[in-house]
């Protein structure tokens, strides 16, 4: 449960914006939307906001585990899938994004697929790279392994 970050005025700024693609009108729209999500999410008291944060941090911290520390079979299940079709998307929208294309083509399940290159995408696989480069030295070794035999050691260079 993310709504409760529409209490953060700087969280609900940054989401708004990006949601209404910088639209002024539209962020008003989304402004307003965000604290009703909460009440009707159950998020709108201080108690249920914190206990949803604390929720979600452990969740993060859960997957970040099963990512990094000890993967387990679902973790390299799910990184496994992700090297047909997450990859080629990523780094097809990471070369649009490069040369500022709006869209780009590319094979996904077999045929040439086109898709709007978006920045986020690219923002998310860099928080990856940089996440893998704070590792320490072994564990980087493992991590680049594990990419390297599920097929996706060249999306997160």
């Amino acid at each position: 449960m993310v709504h409760y970050r529409w209490h953060y005025p700087a969280s609900a700024k940054f989401a708004a914006q990006r949601m209404a693609n910088g639209n002024p009108e539209v962020v008003k729209r989304m402004l307003d939307w965000g604290p009703r999500a909460c009440r009707a999410t159950g998020t709108d008291s201080a108690q249920q906001r914190d206990a949803a944060e604390a929720e979600y941090l452990r969740i993060l911290q859960a997957a970040e585990t099963q990512l990094f520390d000890a993967p387990t079979d679902f973790a390299l299940h799910v990184l496994g899938e992700m090297a047909s079709t997450y990859s080629p998307y990523v780094l097809a929208n990471r070369d649009a994004q490069h040369v500022g294309a709006k869209a780009f083509h590319v094979e996904i399940y077999g045929e040439d697929a086109s898709y709007l290159s978006r920045p986020y995408p690219e923002a998310s696989r860099n928080r990856v790279i940089k996440r893998i480069k704070k590792l320490d030295s072994k564990q980087s070794r493992k991590v680049q392994a594990m990419l390297s035999n599920i097929g996706l050691s060249g999306t997160f260079d």
